[in-house]
């Protein structure tokens, strides 16, 4: 719902004066589960703290007492109040619960701390946002009631530490209890990964959810062997959308290819990391190869060192088998550039583009089949083209075998004959930007390439490290006043950095 509010007269609007229906919007937006214990510092409390016409309107909003975060830091809270007091509140309301225990050596204390009155509070969520360790899972899960069980959850997030040696295994208690959620529909599994952690690539996750009824799922466990994220993916018939980070490990020796089907399926992510001094194929080109998905409309992948050319025949296998009409398409690897063009030739409804190439010496070839009018352009590629994304790194950066950015040595920047070639390099990539850029927006007064829309935006990134100089090495090449000339036609360009 949009609410216009237009005032009687042009003077400056006091906060007061704006009526109840725009102000509920606002606080409509301020919770957030991922705040601390309630406190005076987050909302609603600190809304309610304001004055009383605010605490008037926000005890009348069910929804905002609906969101409740329980962090624990140091001291355990009292979550049997602070449960009580904000679902008295809410009252019908569908819950959202966040616990975030991670880190905490508390699970022989979690059954005081969390009253009975708060299972079966759980048992009413909508949303369940569980950051605990395993065996706080575990606990969690075997106390829910079990004559009611989670009848209403429709989201679910499982996040634990991978530090623990049981982790390897996702065992969430009571086998029939997720089973038998009849709401479910949106699953996340997160391990978080620690310094200490040996990571065996055979191990797999095991949780007992009703996969035939998941619209959306997301998994991100470097240990998940790639075999058994296929398996996984198979049961999951319902599919909308789906983001996979995965390891390397190819799983069982005698596993045979399975082919999978998801005819619903809009949004795919994949990312396969390997650990150092392992092989990184075949990465994500062997779930990719087990798929057809005709309904596709955005792709990234993440492979890394995965070897370029059996990338670029599993995009285009991938492609023909599957016959969608992507829309989006991100990738980070080694790239073929022969490959690449033969796959961005049978996407032409492509709108949105992301490259990261680990090989950074492929961008000026790479920019020069993106312009629509040269000598190496067969046919007129990416013609519904709108936006646009490139990723440079600094002087210094690689990418390594899991796709994770590294830098190459502590010293490495102030090497002045490394760094000229490598500003020679990237001076050519500029160059070749400027000619792209200008070739695929001709703003007003110039006219348009027949078929081909114009670009709208593009965003140039540059990944750095911690010991690299802070300088977007976009903005330092590119000729700030060539691409003022754009933007004054009317072409958005931004400039980011990221450190990894």
């Amino acid at each position: 719902m949009f609410l216009i509010f237009r005032p009687s007269s042009t003077k400056s609007l006091h906060i007061n004066d704006f009526p109840p229906e725009i102000m509920r919007e606002i606080f409509r937006h301020c919770p957030s589960p991922d705040s601390p214990a309630p406190s005076t510092r987050n909302a609603p409390l600190n809304i309610a703290a304001v004055c009383g016409s605010w605490r008037d309107l926000v005890l009348k909003m069910p929804e905002i007492w609906a969101i409740i975060g329980i962090r624990v830091r140091g001291s355990v809270p009292d979550v049997g109040g602070i449960t009580q007091y904000w679902t008295n509140i809410a009252g019908d309301h569908p819950l959202s619960l966040t616990f975030h225990l991670l880190g905490q050596t508390i699970h022989m204390k979690l059954k005081d701390m969390l009253p009975l009155e708060t299972f079966t509070l759980i048992s009413h969520a909508q949303s369940l946002h569980l950051r605990m360790d395993v065996a706080d899972q575990r606990f969690l899960f075997n106390h829910i009631p079990k004559d009611i069980g989670l009848p209403f959850l429709k989201s679910l997030t499982l996040v634990v530490n991978s530090g623990e040696d049981r982790a390897h295994i996702m065992w969430v208690g009571r086998p029939s209890l997720l089973r038998s959620c009849p709401s479910l529909r949106h699953l996340t599994i997160e391990m978080l990964p620690t310094l200490s952690t040996v990571m065996p690539l055979d191990q797999g996750i095991t949780v007992d959810v009703p996969w035939t009824q998941l619209t959306s799922l997301t998994i991100k466990e470097p240990r998940l062997v790639l075999t058994r994220a296929v398996e996984i993916l198979a049961l999951c018939p319902n599919l909308v959308e789906c983001e996979l980070g995965t390891g390397c490990g190819r799983g069982a020796a005698s596993w045979t290819t399975k082919a999978v089907v998801l005819a619903r399926l809009t949004s795919l992510a994949l990312a396969a990391k390997c650990q150092q001094g392992h092989d990184a194929r075949p990465g994500v080109t062997l779930i990719l190869d087990c798929l057809t998905l005709p309904a596709l409309k955005t792709l990234s992948v993440s492979a890394g060192w995965t070897p370029r050319a059996a990338l670029a025949a599993c995009l285009l296998s991938f492609q023909q088998r599957s016959e969608f009409a992507l829309e989006e398409f991100s990738v980070m690897g080694n790239i073929d550039l022969e490959g690449l063009r033969t796959f961005l030739e049978t996407t032409p409804t492509l709108e949105s583009l992301s490259v990261n190439p680990v090989n950074q010496s492929v961008y000026p070839p790479l920019l020069r089949l993106l312009e629509p009018e040269t000598a190496e352009t067969r046919q007129l590629l990416l013609p519904n083209l709108i936006s646009l994304k490139l990723t440079a790194h600094a002087p210094g950066i690689y990418v390594n075998t899991s796709g994770t950015a590294k830098y190459m040595e502590k010293k490495w920047h102030t090497r002045a004959q490394a760094v000229d070639k490598y500003r020679c390099e990237m001076e050519v990539r500029s160059d070749r930007l400027v000619c792209m850029l200008r070739s695929r927006f001709r703003g007003t007064g110039l006219p348009r390439i027949q078929g081909m829309k114009q670009l709208e935006g593009v965003t140039l990134r540059t990944w750095l490290g911690g010991n690299t100089y802070a300088v977007d090495e976009w903005m330092r090449c590119v000729g700030l006043g060539q691409i003022e000339e754009l933007e004054r036609r009317g072409l958005f360009v931004k400039f980011e950095f990221e450190v990894y």
